[in-house]
């Protein structure tokens, strides 16, 4: 990844960044708004995030959540009401804790407890494992969310973040 460019990691449609503060993904997200001069909102919950997210898509603007896997399951109730029952658009880039060989026992569980709730909330998904990886799918991900018939989570691997968090320096 040496010599990445943070300008390109995420697509000039996204026009903000609702986050959840996460060790993984935040210095991510901080490096990509310093350089490109995307809003940046941080909220103290995850149903929080979608809320404020989903009323900035409503208002014309294009946000994406950025979280912890978890973070689906703490904002389940937000999401079965705006994003299953209203239909109203969101992406999201979580980062993926708690899959096989994570040594944090608070994290067990986090990736099976995601799959399922994706699939229940029948969110379109991929999974990132390389900055082009993450590009593409976020830009993916816009499409889906533009059609306003289903929204998309893309999941950034604990590999993927770690890289970029060591191009951060």
């Amino acid at each position: 990844m040496s010599g990445f460019e943070w300008e390109s990691l995420f697509p000039a449609k996204i026009d903000c960044a609702v986050t959840v503060p996460d060790s993984m993904l935040t210095p991510v997200v901080r490096r990509v708004v310093q350089t490109t001069g995307l809003d940046y909102l941080q909220t103290v919950h995850e149903s929080q995030a979608v809320a404020v997210a989903v009323g900035l898509a409503l208002a014309g603007r294009q946000p994406l959540v950025c979280m912890e896997n978890s973070g689906l399951r703490a904002a389940a109730e937000t999401i079965g009401r705006l994003v299953v029952l209203h239909q109203l658009p969101l992406l999201a880039l979580v980062s993926d804790r708690g899959g096989y060989g994570d040594p944090n026992w608070w994290a067990q569980h986090h990736s099976e407890h995601m799959r399922g709730l994706i699939s229940l909330f029948a969110l379109v998904s991929t999974v990132a494992a390389t900055p082009a990886e993450l590009t593409r799918a976020l830009r993916g991900g816009l499409d889906v969310v533009a059609t306003r018939m289903r929204s998309a989570v893309v999941v950034a691997t604990p590999e993927l973040l770690e890289g970029l968090r060591r191009e951060l320096g």
